[in-house]
């Protein structure tokens, strides 16, 4: 059992109350990590989320069972600086960004290697340098009316199939598709 918080020895999260029931399977031996789709305690499930934590100081996430990665806050997203959302990178397949977030910082999702969709909202003004970079598993890219600049090598990743980009994007920096 994983009581709730941090899991020291492992370096994992569980969520949920104190007499939580195994969230993931682990392997030690050959490194095979396995995912349960909720988390259940006696009383309660968590829902449908694998996990949930801090990104950074003003951003929370959340990553559902399909590979939604949802990020809620303010200001700023850069990359994250929590050690807990690395275990996850790798099942990311959405991601979803919230309303008040202004901007994409340099590198934020590079190599997040199972990514295939992203929608930039209109309230991110700019993405940043590589913020998306070889990401090569990306195919499909929304950006919504508002976003105004692409800094360099912002989607710099080489299997995007569709891009969407709104009048309102007036400057796009050198190699911002460069692998495309």
């Amino acid at each position: 059992y994983i009581a709730y918080g941090r899991c020291e020895h492992f370096g994992l999260s569980a969520t949920g109350s104190s007499a939580v029931r195994p969230a993931l399977n682990l392997d030690i031996s050959s490194q095979v990590w396995e995912y349960a789709d909720t988390v259940e305690s006696d009383s309660q499930t968590t829902g449908p989320y694998v996990a949930t934590g801090d990104w950074s100081e003003s951003v929370k996430w959340s990553l559902d069972n399909e590979g939604t990665l949802v990020l809620e806050g303010t200001g700023k997203l850069s990359r994250s600086t929590s050690d807990d959302f690395d275990v996850y990178k790798d099942d990311v397949k959405t991601i979803k960004i919230g309303s008040s977030l202004t901007s994409i910082g340099t590198g934020t999702f590079k190599n997040f290697d199972s990514l295939e969709r992203v929608t930039i909202p209109g309230n991110i003004v700019t993405v940043g340098k590589s913020a998306f970079q070889s990401c090569d598993a990306l195919k499909y890219v929304d950006i919504e009316e508002g976003v105004k600049t692409l800094k360099e090598e912002a989607f710099d990743s080489p299997n995007i199939k569709t891009i969407t980009i709104p009048k309102s994007v007036k400057n796009i920096e050198m190699f911002a598709f460069y692998e495309n």
